[in-house]
């Protein structure tokens, strides 16, 4: 999450001076935001998702009945 924030504190730093009257964006300038609030979009979304995902796991051990367990992966590098 604290990516998105740094991204979401990069657009607004970017187009604070709007307020003002003060910014001119060409239309590469306005794909660059795009791309920055895209790449913004599915950090949260993936933050979500693993909020989410803990959060059954938490319900489930609550209930007594853990559904999901943590598994470490071996690697070629572990191997």
């Amino acid at each position: 999450m604290i990516t998105a924030l740094i991204e979401l504190t990069a657009i607004r730093d970017r187009i604070k001076p709007a307020i003002h009257g003060g910014l001119r964006l060409s239309s590469e300038d306005t794909a660059a935001l795009v791309q920055q609030l895209n790449t913004t979009i599915e950090l949260v979304r993936e933050t979500e998702d693993e909020k989410r995902i803990i959060q059954l796991a938490l319900n489930a051990r609550h209930a007594g009945k853990p559904c999901l367990r943590l598994v470490e992966t071996v690697t070629a590098k572990n191997a």
